[in-house]
């Protein structure tokens, strides 16, 4: 299981530099979080390939030291 904590301090130590927004249909991951059948892990899964469609990207705002994103 990822690690959200760990995740957001490395954003905040700028220790991760690029997140980015993944098209929910091309999204693997969601079947791990989401009840409804995945088509994106299916695929993964029959042709060992995978799609991923980015939709958008986080970009940092304010002065140093500030938390703050927007969603490009």
């Amino acid at each position: 299981m990822i690690d959200i904590m760990c995740l957001r301090q490395a954003y905040e130590r700028r220790l991760i530099t690029e997140v980015k927004w993944i098209n929910r249909e091309a999204n693997p991951a969601d079947a791990m979080t989401k009840s409804k059948p995945c088509a994106a892990l299916t695929k993964l899964i029959d042709t060992n390939q995978i799609d991923l469609q980015a939709i958008g990207w986080v970009e940092r705002i304010g002065l140093e030291g500030e938390v703050g994103t927007r969603i490009g």
